[in-house]
């Protein structure tokens, strides 16, 4: 530490040098106290190390837990995929299905209309044109009535709604 001062200039300077000060003042304290300040700094650096390891592999923990439900949702959205594509397949044969039986209950419809219709014409002609009310002709005409009846059962709903249950 140096003083110095000018008194025809009226001035005053005063230079130390801080390092040498502390020190000079922690060895009249204490004489191992750079060992302690060492060994503090040192533990102090482990500490701060050791805690960043961790933060790292927390982070990292986390990314695989990131990576592992995104998998997750992954499986599930083709899993999800595979339903509904399987679902739209089954939907799709069901709507040919129906289609067909709708096709093959008009078919059936036509013919049984043209039997019912020609029986009965035919049986209510025979019978009116032999005179007798007893005629079989006229059993014919019933037939025809009855085949138009039959039709209607065609229509009825029955096993349709049962296979949709």
């Amino acid at each position: 530490m140096k003083l110095s001062i000018d008194m025809k200039n009226k001035k005053g300077s005063l230079d130390s040098d801080v390092e040498k000060l502390v020190e000079k003042s922690m060895d009249l304290h204490e004489k191992d106290w750079k060992d302690k300040f060492s060994t503090k700094h040192i533990a102090k650096k482990e500490l701060l190390e050791l805690q960043h390891k961790q933060k790292i592999e927390i982070e990292e923990q986390n990314k695989t837990k990131k990576n592992w439900i995104q998998k997750i949702i992954e499986e599930n959205r083709k899993t999800k995929k595979l339903e509904l594509e399987d679902r739209r397949i089954r939907e799709e044969a069901e709507r040919i299905e129906a289609k067909k039986l709708i096709k093959i209950k008009i078919i059936f419809t036509i013919i049984l209309g043209i039997l019912a219709i020609a029986f009965f014409t035919i049986g209510s002609l025979l019978g009116y044109a032999s005179g007798d009310p007893n005629s079989g002709w006229h059993a014919l005409s019933v037939l025809g009535i009855i085949i138009g009846l039959a039709i209607s059962f065609i229509w009825l709903p029955g096993n349709e709604s049962k296979k949709k249950k």
